[in-house]
């Protein structure tokens, strides 16, 4: 059903002989206000809505984040930091970048969050961009962070192992976390889904679960020397933590920490994705080399593998109902797959043709109502049901 509905809204395939890096897309005569959420039942009508562009040089959107009411977008390129309102599509501001690497929105999108590279945090005006204050996230900053949207808790990792979490409002520092003993450097942060616990993986191979207001450390395994650990991200429900690393995923239950199963997602492990559906019941995990495979939450038990979801660089995003998947490849095909209905190991797809190859990353809005396309080039396209 889902291939019938989704063929309606597609155009056919390109020739093969057609450019690989077609021009930029043109915008929309009119930018039109997404009307509803995305689901399989109006599927069909999704649409081109508008288009966002960036003034002057076009450059590649490296790092974002969409405000908790999906209706802000900021994005990070090479020399700018700039926003946009994704119900008009107008631009909010555009500034000078300044290292920024890693940009969060305040729960109430009046602010916004940058660190840059030596761990600083720059607190930005969400309407103009104009920078309020600094303070300093971690001096020892290994490149890692995370953020609880919620309360707008941040974490900043070291190189020391130190982990540093700080109320953002108050531009206040709430606790340091240091491991007792194997303290090494953090390569992967996450908080759980209500901000109560935090994970962190290190160099070490030592994986560990804290209930980080005490400081105190309620859970920790350890992993093979060979692995190491880019990926980590607490289930729905937060009774699971699923690990990702350079050769495989692995699911450990929180409930009864003794459990951890080894999922083979082939070569290059789940070192580029690792994500929950948002209703739970599965496990999107995978890389460049080998694509995307599916797994059951439930059982540990593969799913389904993706085809056709290896290039040179793969995204994904779940609807918040948890029914369909996104995903693209650089280079290649945008691809809906329908999730409510798997049989034999095989899931339904169908292309979106969303008039370029040069689609870098995909993205479902937390209200369901947009799908944001990040063209390699700079601009982004929105497309939902007008």
């Amino acid at each position: 059903m889902l291939l019938a509905v989704l063929a309606a809204c597609s155009s056919p395939p390109p020739p093969t002989d057609a450019p690989r890096n077609p021009p930029t897309l043109p915008a929309p005569t009119q930018f039109v206000e997404a009307q509803t959420p995305v689901s399989i039942n109006n599927v069909a009508n999704l649409r081109y809505l508008g288009r966002l562009d960036q003034p002057g040089t076009l450059s590649t959107i490296f790092a974002y984040a969409i405000s908790p009411d999906s209706t802000r977008l900021v994005g990070l390129n090479n020399d700018e930091m700039l926003a946009w309102d994704l119900v008009t599509g107008s631009q909010l501001f555009q500034t000078a970048r300044s290292e920024v690497t890693h940009v969060f929105y305040a729960p109430d999108k009046t602010e916004i969050y940058g660190i840059d590279g030596d761990g600083t945090v720059g607190v930005f005006d969400a309407n103009t961009g104009a920078i309020k204050t600094t303070f300093p996230g971690n001096d020892s900053h290994s490149s890692g962070a995370a953020f609880s949207p919620d309360e707008g808790w941040l974490a900043v990792s070291g190189v020391d192992g130190t982990i540093k979490v700080w109320d953002t409002y108050a531009r206040q520092s709430l606790v340091t976390i240091t491991p007792e003993t194997n303290s090494s450097e953090i390569t992967a942060l996450a908080f759980s889904p209500d901000g109560e616990r935090l994970s962190s993986a290190g160099v070490d191979g030592v994986v560990r679960v804290w209930h980080w207001r005490d400081r105190q450390q309620v859970a920790e395994t350890t992993l093979d020397t060979a692995m190491r650990v880019g990926l980590l991200t607490f289930s729905p429900d937060a009774n699971t933590l699923a690990i990702g690393t350079n050769l495989n995923a692995q699911l450990w239950s929180l409930t009864d920490t003794t459990q951890r199963s080894v999922l083979d997602t082939g070569q290059g492990g789940a070192s580029e994705i690792l994500k929950f559906a948002t209703d739970g019941r599965f496990l999107l995990a995978g890389n460049r080399d080998t694509g995307l495979s599916l797994w059951n939450l439930a059982t540990s038990a593969l799913a389904a593998r993706l085809p056709n979801t290896q290039g040179m660089s793969v995204s994904s995003s779940f609807s918040p109902d948890g029914s369909l998947l996104l995903t693209t490849v650089l280079g290649g095909q945008v691809t809906l797959w329908n999730l409510v209905q798997l049989t034999n190991e095989t899931v339904g797809q169908s292309r979106i043709d969303v008039g370029t190859d040069r689609i870098l990353t995909v993205e479902w809005t937390d209200d369901g109502r947009l799908l944001l396309f990040f063209d390699s080039a700079g601009p982004v396209y929105l497309w939902g049901v007008g």
